[in-house]
């Protein structure tokens, strides 16, 4: 939905036509291959409703239709959707937005920021910043401008890479117990493959 809001951000192209302008490709991997879990099952999930869809007696798909946004979440969730609504609806009655905001995260972020040393620069920015978090073991003025230098050197991976990159050695222990710091182990991150989820001969190769 957010990518076809680009397709003719200004209207421009519809003004011009005189009807709805701007075109949304969506595209299927020559493999047909989806990362797992999560992104997969609602992958599918989008592609049986737009096949239902195309087969049915409104053959347009549009992406901000409401019908098909709640059908698309009903089925996704299942049953706990509504349930989720209904205490969403309570709790905004009661107007209390404190407890609404601690039970609902209406943008899922579950990515999991890991610090990479990519080169010499932020290889020697990550090493100041590790011991210096781990001495004050609180953030500093000094603590907080490092972190913006290393913007660049973030990798934000899903639960299940997080997991497995964990379990491979490849990202370390927190810094510090409930940081929320990780670092990429040393000769983790390769100019061609970036960082990887599990070490191999070649992040040894120099």
């Amino acid at each position: 939905m957010q990518a076809a809001g680009r397709a003719d951000r200004e209207g421009k192209l519809t003004a011009t036509l005189g009807r709805p302008g701007g075109r949304v490709v969506v595209f299927r991997s020559p493999d047909d291959k989806t990362p797992p879990n999560e992104y997969k099952e609602a992958t599918e999930l989008t592609r049986v409703l737009c096949n239902e869809r195309k087969s049915s007696e409104e053959q347009s798909i549009q992406v901000d239709d409401p019908r098909a946004l709640s059908n698309y979440f009903r089925r996704y969730y299942g049953q706990e959707a509504q349930q989720l609504g209904q205490r969403f609806i309570e709790l905004r009655e009661l107007k209390n937005f404190r407890t609404l905001a601690e039970e609902f995260e209406m943008i899922s972020n579950r990515t999991k920021d890991v610090y990479v040393g990519h080169d010499e620069d932020s290889r020697q920015l990550i090493g100041a910043m590790e011991k210096q978090f781990r001495e004050k073991k609180h953030f500093t003025p000094e603590l907080r401008k490092v972190f913006q230098q290393l913007q660049r050197s973030i990798v934000g991976l899903g639960p299940w890479e997080f997991d497995k990159a964990i379990a491979a050695g490849v990202v370390l222990p927190e810094v510090v117990k409930d940081s929320g710091i990780w670092i990429a182990a040393d000769k983790a991150c390769t100019e061609r493959f970036g960082l990887a989820l599990e070490m191999t001969p070649e992040n040894f190769v120099l």
